[in-house]
């Protein structure tokens, strides 16, 4: 037998082999004994060094793995011995991603560039691009990410430049996964991918399907949600063509939430409704895929104000959760229960579930839901001004963050740490900490995360009285919202400016934005800001005179509500009616009938606070029709109410007006204790308010009590009292009543005439200034609105140093003029002589 004729045999017997071995036909013993036995005949030092890397393969556990390596070594000897460069190629790349994956990275890239190269002299595409591919995955698992993306690039310009573009598939695409997942670099990873979309052929669908989602997520990645809905809907279609329900109801579910994220509330429903029936016909080995429906259609009823549905749900789903305990969606429903309590302002309801959520967190481990029950209750907290222990929960969630790592959540902590500083009257704290959620925001690609946050920190500048930063703020998140097509911010915007023109009686303009929130709220479906803004625009026409128009469309907004079974603005609307009738139109039967109605959706929905509020109106109505024993009836059972579940602004009102009955009724003993109720009521809230102006506009509001606390003191001879009371009032209102009465003081002297003419020149200058369009923005220009503020300032530091001078004078004087007595026993000395 000639030479050739024995390599020819031996190369057939390697052939068979790997055939063989390929196809599974030898045990793994078998493939061994004979695969090493032909291995082995000739010494190729290539061969040596691969096999070196485990030479009887016992480390690796995998048969599977075993036989590539026995396959691809006989490939590889065969390669060298027929001189097949195509074979010697692969199996060079092959034996190359086999040392990556036994540990080897740097005789994997030694083996990975000589296959690379090979590939390139015989033009060899598919190898080329094995290669390239193979090489990506090495620099992947050694985290050198700068060198996997030349790898690529490499490979596919390679190919570019060679004339064969269509073959450059799965490199795009493997761009694409490398961009989105280990760069963040969605720009980039949108062009690899939708280049990926182009070169797939008709008969692949499922890579075209994979393509498609992960174009519907990097879109959205970037807030460009209609090019999300776009493949979203895309990859729909597709897997309804291939019949497979589990990806149906996953892209429904996505589908959902991009509508959600667009605030286009009704066309999520749809969505979500949809996934919710398809997934109730899963079975047992799809009960995360049930759940997870649960809980995102009960979101959806929760955006849409109807709570009894998203609750039925979210309590069948925590039924289902515990059935199979399945622990995560527990915990995530306990969250979700929690969320819907603390929108209704249930807020024990709303601890519990959250506390629940967190026990059961903090076994699980599972960080993220510990941070939402985290902040969920801090949240309960902040919404019953308890700012201390808000601040505790949220400490807790920072430090968690730091384990989390997850930047989304930052400017949500900052946000409440912010809110939780102003119940603390920390006003300089609560700005820097809107400050650090508006900048961890802005360094998000979600633009809407910074609008929102943006948004935050205008409505707080807003209750601040800084009324030009606020229009400042306002007018930048209109811009960005715009900018995203966010009409649901965008009609937020216009609901805060119309709410600001309308405190400042700027009437036309209130109604201009109260419109153009309407607009903006009727294109994404929100029937409650729909409501509201008809709602104000009814108020608006009340202001307005328009009795004819409120008559039309207060009905109409009745009957809107409750079409769309907004139970809690169907109330409201029969409130506001029955006072406009009663206070308007005088129409007192038709106004106790609408109340009565209000009263009945109250108590059919257990809203405690509201039946409150609705009684203390009818009360009001018996006040002005002068049934005050009735009236005070009413106060009285209300007051005990109100004290017994915390509802402080309600109490208020209640015992300022039954103060003020008892002092029209000769009361004055009893007038006096709700009086004094009163005015801890009115100090407790000026404690709240971040801004000494606030605080100082909350007494003038409040000034008639202050007036009936005085005459009802000084009608029982307790002249002290009445002083005291005085001492409270930071008002000119008050300061002018108690110098009104005579006392021993020889202040009115020449040595001070001058100043006290200066002072009062500036003064009048002052109430020409607040009268004037100084908070009238919307009809001034901004220079204007600049020379108003600067000449008001100006006025008011004059007028600080002629008290200063008078000071030295007489401190008395100045103590009751600005309403600070800093020395009280000199004052009532000489009150009292």
């Amino acid at each position: 037998m000639s030479e050739a004729d024995s390599q020819k045999i031996f190369l057939d017997q390697i052939k068979n082999l790997a055939e063989k071995v390929s196809a599974h036909e030898l045990n793994l013993e078998d493939a061994l004994e004979n695969g090493f036995n032909l291995i082995f005949v000739d010494h190729n030092i290539d061969l040596q060094k691969i096999l070196a890397l485990d030479i009887y393969i016992t480390e690796i556990k995998s048969s599977e793995k075993k036989l590539s390596w026995i396959l691809a070594a006989l490939n590889y000897r065969y390669a060298l011995l027929s001189e097949n460069t195509k074979l010697l190629a692969m199996c060079t790349i092959t034996f190359g991603d086999l040392a990556r994956i036994a540990g080897n990275a740097e005789y994997a890239k030694e083996l990975l560039y000589k296959g690379r190269q090979l590939a390139c002299d015989i033009s060899d595409n598919d190898a080329l691009i094995s290669a390239t591919l193979n090489l990506g995955r090495l620099f992947l698992d050694q985290e050198n990410y700068q060198q996997a993306e030349n790898a690529y690039l490499w490979g596919l310009q390679k190919l570019e430049n060679s004339g064969h573009d269509s073959e450059c598939l799965p490199l795009h695409q493997t761009l694409g996964m490398f961009y989105e997942v280990f760069v963040k670099n969605y720009d980039k990873a949108i062009i690899h991918s939708k280049r990926a979309l182009e070169l797939i052929k008709d008969g692949n669908l499922q890579r075209k399907l994979d393509i498609l989602e992960q174009l519907a997520r990097l879109h959205e990645g970037i807030d460009e949600l209609d090019d999300a809905i776009a493949f979203a809907f895309q990859a729909l279609e597709m897997n309804r063509f291939l019949k497979n329900e589990i990806k149906i109801s996953l892209n429904l579910r996505n589908l959902g939430f991009l509508h959600l994220e667009k605030d286009e509330l009704q066309k999520a429903f749809v969505y979500y409704q949809e996934a919710h029936q398809l997934a109730e016909n899963f079975d047992e080995s799809h009960i995360n895929e049930k759940l997870k429906s649960k809980i995102d259609l009960a979101y959806t009823y929760s955006r849409l104000i109807q709570w009894r549905e998203a609750l039925n749900i979210l309590t069948d789903a925590l039924s289902i959760a515990q059935e199979y305990n399945v622990l995560s969606f527990e915990i995530r429903i306990q969250n979700r229960m929690g969320e819907c309590y603390l929108k209704r302002n249930i807020m024990n309801r709303a601890k519990e579930h959250y506390k629940n959520a967190l026990e059961l967190a903090t076994q699980n481990t599972d960080v993220d839901e510990r941070i939402q029950s985290l902040l969920g209750l801090a949240a309960c907290e902040n919404y019953i001004s308890r700012g201390d222990l808000a601040i505790v929960y949220l400490k807790q969630a920072l430090q968690i963050h730091s384990i989390a790592e997850n930047p989304k959540l930052l400017p949500q902590i900052y946000g409440l740490i912010a809110i939780a500083n102003l119940h603390l009257q920390n006003q300089k704290q609560a700005e820097r900490y809107f400050r650090r959620a508006k900048d961890f925001a802005k360094t998000e690609r979600s633009k809407r995360t910074y609008c929102a946050i943006l948004l935050n920190y205008g409505i707080y500048t807003d209750l601040s009285d800084n009324v030009p930063a606020a229009l400042e703020i306002y007018e930048k998140c209109l811009s960005i919202a715009r900018e995203i097509k966010n009409h649901n911010i965008e009609g937020t915007i216009h609901n805060r400016l119309g709410q600001l023109y309308e405190r400042f009686d700027d009437i036309s303009l209130a109604k201009g934005e109260y419109f153009n929130a309407f607009n903006n709220r009727r294109k994404t479906g929100d029937r409650k800001g729909i409501v509201e803004n008809l709602l104000s625009l009814a108020r608006i026409a009340i202001k307005q005179g328009m009795i004819a128009e409120c008559e039309s469309l207060l009905p109409r907004i009745i009957k809107i509500a409750n079409r769309w079974n907004l139970w809690l603005q169907e109330m409201e609307a029969c409130v506001e009616f029955g006072l406009f009738l009663f206070y308007t139109r005088k129409e007192q039967k038709r106004s106790f009938y609408l109340l009565h109605g209000a009263l009945y959706i109250a108590r059919e929905h257990r809203d405690a606070a509201s039946l409150c509020h609705i009684r203390y109106e009818i009360a009001r109505f018996h006040q002005a029709r002068g049934h005050f024993e009735k009236a005070l009836q009413q106060y009285e059972r209300e007051l005990s109410i109100a004290q017994q579940n915390e509802y402080w602004s309600l109490e208020l009102s209640l015992c300022e007006n039954a103060a003020a009955i008892c002092f029209r009724l000769g009361r004055l003993e009893e007038s006096l204790e709700y009086a004094k109720r009163t005015v801890f009521l009115i100090n407790r809230f000026r404690q709240d308010s971040p801004l000494e102006q606030h605080r100082i506009n909350y007494m003038q509001f409040y000034i008639d009590i202050f007036r009936i606390a005085v005459d009802a003191c000084l009608g029982l001879g307790t002249k002290i009292d009445a002083l005291q009371f005085v001492e409270q009032a930071k008002s000119r209102a008050l300061t002018d009543q108690i110098t009104a009465i005579p006392f021993n003081s020889k202040i009115r002297t020449k040595s001070i005439s001058g100043f006290l003419e200066k002072e009062s020149e500036l003064l009048s200058q002052v109430r020409v200034l607040m009268n004037c369009d100084l908070f009238e923005l919307g009809s001034s220009t901004d220079d204007d609105t600049n020379w108003n503020v600067k000449e008001y300032n100006s006025v008011l530091l004059e007028l600080g140093g002629i008290y200063r001078e008078l000071k030295e004078i007489n401190p008395l004087y100045v103590d009751l003029r600005r309403g600070t007595p800093a020395n009280f026993r000199a004052i009532r000395k000489s009150l009292l002589a």
